[in-house]
């Protein structure tokens, strides 16, 4: 089990963000950024989001798993994924968690954007960093 490479302008600037998340027939068991463990059962999750960061964060797309106030899971391109097989790399990983995600929660909420990314492939862009900041708060 090696060491998680983030990108060092990265590191500790984004919310939520999981280091590792385990895919259980349970949920997600998350280690996060700011040292938070969590279990998430899929019953618990109410939706899920993609978005690409602001392009001074790389633009990497990103999926936020929203469930029980504050315990937002975000997976980011360097999240390690490990249980349930998530196919897919790069810029497929992001589409591989969402369809992964409605076959265990198939009721939860899915937003027009995402809605549009899994028929475009194409995750809405963050302008800037008040947006992604909005977007957080949100979350919370």
């Amino acid at each position: 089990m090696g060491s998680i490479h983030v990108p060092e302008h990265l590191r500790k600037r984004l919310s939520y963000v999981a280091l590792t998340a385990e895919l259980t027939g349970g949920g997600i068991d998350a280690r996060r950024e700011d040292g938070l463990s969590r279990l998430v059962l899929w019953r618990d999750v109410v939706g899920v989001v993609v978005r690409r960061m602001p392009p001074v964060y790389d633009g990497a797309a990103f999926v936020d798993i929203v469930s029980t106030a504050g315990s937002t899971l975000r997976i980011v391109p360097w999240t390690r994924l490990t249980g349930e097989p998530i196919e897919g790399d790069g810029e497929d990983r992001p589409r591989s968690v969402i369809v992964h995600v409605l076959a265990r929660c198939p009721d939860i909420k899915v937003d027009p954007a995402t809605r549009q990314f899994l028929e475009s492939g194409e995750p809405a862009q963050l302008p800037d960093l008040d947006t992604l900041r909005a977007h957080d708060e949100r979350l919370a």
